[in-house]
């Protein structure tokens, strides 16, 4: 049944046609077995299908199933996570069949009346998107993150042999000091956090509130640089040492994606979590595809800032973007009062920068004070000039947290819906009701984006295959040949889903 609806239209997931035009599938009753064959795999690999099922990544995995843009799943366990609401729970359920002609009938009086339901939900879109995105973060993951592992070990070599360096630097500032002692002074524990505070308190003459990174990132000493460094590579070491290297297949590595792995609805990965490794240069190398082929790298420019403008449709900051101004110097002439560029008043521009995404994560005026080092009146004076600036953008914030207080969730452009738990504080809940909203949208886009760059290459470019996603970054792998044509193909892909969620505002995408 061929699907013309756009990717993310519920009407892509609704059966049109009788029972044989596509398959109902029960992972839970065991009733898939047609699909334990060469030829139907290759089918559904090849035609436009409606798959309706428990759990499509299990049955992907279960049949080992090519996955391609062609497959439109109903993935029941999905709608359950979307829906947070029992009203589907007894019919969100496949009751086992001898053959698929015996389920015509439940088809046509249940299996309707639970689209038709869907239909009128408010979150149509948002669940075909989520059912779309698993074949796609099924393709990643079989596609695996090209890696060479031998440079990473030798990495791994380098940080262990420094960490040994830093060991007897750190002894002469953690001794214990209790007195004479026969065989010289005892070394405090440096995994003993108490220990180790107590310690730094005496260095640096303060009470420390803690011993983290964030609670000594401002102390300009010796002692705190080497006590950090030597943790950081501790931390590297324990988790991209051994362990992650004996994961390593054929110099590639393959993680696992999770499209409902957070509750913003960012895509999450595991085993071992891709998003997260070293941003150090060294480590950055080892990601490095064969002779012949070669990696890029898009990210969308701005991305939440641009959100935030299109999800508060204030004229002025629409028009920054639109009209391709710089928005961290625009930013500090409204609130300076003053030109800036990068080049004139730069450090205005800087400090505007930590305003712009401050207000993204939710701070407030004593936050700003204190990342600007400024006084609580001037943080007051900046925040408002910004608000007289950009007024809709403050409407915008105070409507997600009245929303928030009100009801108890906040929303996405898609609609998703992102609950609290009731544990914040009324503070705590402010800065998230203001931020899952801009980030969540960030994870509609970005899901929206993938789909539509999986089917582009699978179309027009096979030989091209996306390898890992962060957030807002694609990683794309393709022969040196085809770079241009991948590069045109990934970015239109990209503008697409952007200006398919927010329409008012142009998209940016940076190439590396």
């Amino acid at each position: 049944m061929p699907i013309k609806s756009q990717p993310y239209d519920i009407q892509a997931l609704v059966p049109q046609a009788q029972l044989g035009n596509y398959w109902l599938i029960s992972m839970a009753h065991g009733h898939a077995q047609e699909l334990n064959d060469t030829q139907t795999g290759l089918a559904l690999a090849q035609s436009p299908m409606l798959i309706i099922c428990t759990d499509a990544k299990s049955l992907i995995n279960k049949y080992n199933i090519t996955p391609t843009p062609h497959m439109r799943f109903v993935c029941l366990k999905t709608l359950k996570k979307l829906l947070h609401t029992s009203m589907l729970e007894a019919e969100l359920e496949i009751p086992g069949f001898n053959n698929f002609h015996e389920a015509s009938s439940w088809v046509k009086q249940t299996l309707m009346s639970v689209f038709e339901k869907i239909a009128k939900l408010r979150n149509k879109e948002l669940i075909a998107l989520e059912c779309q995105v698993i074949p796609a973060c099924i393709a990643m993951e079989r596609a695996g993150l090209p890696f060479d592992a031998e440079r990473w070990q030798n990495t791994l070599y380098f940080l262990e042999n420094e960490r040994i360096e830093l060991k007897p630097k750190l002894d002469n500032y953690f001794k214990k000091n209790d007195g004479f002692a026969l065989f010289g002074p005892e070394i405090i524990d440096l995994h003993n956090a108490q220990e180790v505070k107590a310690r730094l308190e005496e260095i640096l003459g303060v009470k420390l509130e803690s011993t983290s990174r964030s609670g000594l990132k401002n102390f300009d000493h010796e002692a705190v640089k080497l006590l950090l460094k030597y943790r950081e590579n501790s931390r590297m070491l324990s988790t991209y040492g051994e362990n992650f290297l004996s994961i390593i297949n054929n110099n590639r590595v393959h993680a696992s994606f999770l499209p409902l792995g957070s509750p913003s609805g960012r895509l999450a990965c595991q085993e071992p979590n891709l998003q997260a490794l070293p941003n150090d240069a060294n480590f950055q190398a080892c990601i490095t595809p064969q002779a012949g082929r070669a990696l890029t790298y898009f990210d969308y420019g701005a991305f939440e800032l641009r959100i935030l403008a299109g999800l508060s449709g204030d004229p002025a900051l629409l028009t920054i973007f639109n009209e391709e101004l710089d928005i961290h110097s625009m930013t500090a002439q409204a609130v300076f009062n003053t030109k800036v560029s990068k080049h004139e008043n730069a450090h205005l521009r800087d400090q505007a920068k930590i305003l712009n995404f401050g207000l993204i994560y939710g701070m407030g005026e004593h936050a700003l004070a204190r990342q600007l080092n400024i006084s609580l009146g001037n943080a007051h004076t900046l925040m408002n000039n910004y608000f007289k600036r950009f007024p809709k953008v403050l409407e915008l914030l105070e409507s997600l947290e009245a929303k928030a207080k009100s009801c108890g969730y906040v929303n996405t452009a898609l609609g998703r819906r992102v609950y609290f738990n009731g544990e914040e504080n009324p503070g705590q809940r402010g800065r998230l009701a203001r931020n899952v909203p801009i980030q969540g949208t960030g994870a509609d886009i970005a899901k929206l984006a993938l789909c539509r760059i999986f089917d582009a290459l699978y179309k027009n470019l096979p030989d091209a295959q996306i390898v890992n996603m962060i957030h807002d970054e694609f990683v794309v792998e393709c022969s040196e040949s085809a770079k241009d044509q991948t590069k045109k193909l990934v970015a239109q892909a990209m503008s697409d889903a952007f200006s398919a969620i927010l329409p008012s505002i142009k998209s940016e995408i940076s190439i590396n």
